[in-house]
């Protein structure tokens, strides 16, 4: 009878804490080691080390961001997104824009220093240009 109860609690201590995980990564608080980075490097160089890495002329590894070590990197024309944490289908880190985009500009004018896009996705303005992003990603269908 012991067994079964202690067996129920765990099931039941499990899947809450599934319901929590996730919950912890959606945040739009950055990273303290994503702050150091900053401070210790500036805007301007950490906008420069995104654009040489967009624009293919260094290595990622090459640059500021490996302090990060982050768990994906995507690559886009005028942005370096670098994941930072991930767990189940939630996930955060940083985005740093080589050039900044019209559209997130004007919805920051409209709402403050956030953009947001529904209750799966936000990007809170660190400073101009670098944004600590959370995203909830979709599964694949089965």
């Amino acid at each position: 009878m012991k067994c079964i109860i202690l067996l129920i609690l765990l099931v039941i201590i499990v899947f809450c804490f599934q319901f929590i995980r996730p919950t912890l990564l959606e945040t739009d608080e950055p990273d303290s080691s994503v702050l150091r980075l900053i401070e210790e490097n500036g805007s301007s160089l950490l906008i420069t080390s995104a654009r040489n890495v967009v624009y293919g002329k260094t290595t990622l590894k090459e640059t500021p961001f490996q302090l990060l070590d982050p768990e994906n990197i995507e690559i886009y024309a005028s942005s370096l997104k670098l994941t930072l944490n991930a767990a189940g289908n939630m996930e955060n880190g940083i985005i740093v824009y080589t050039s900044y985009p019209t559209f997130i500009k004007e919805e920051f004018e409209r709402a403050g220093e956030y953009y947001t896009g529904g209750s799966g996705y936000s990007e809170h303005s660190i400073i101009e240009g670098i944004h600590w992003y959370w995203e909830k990603t979709r599964t694949p269908p089965r």
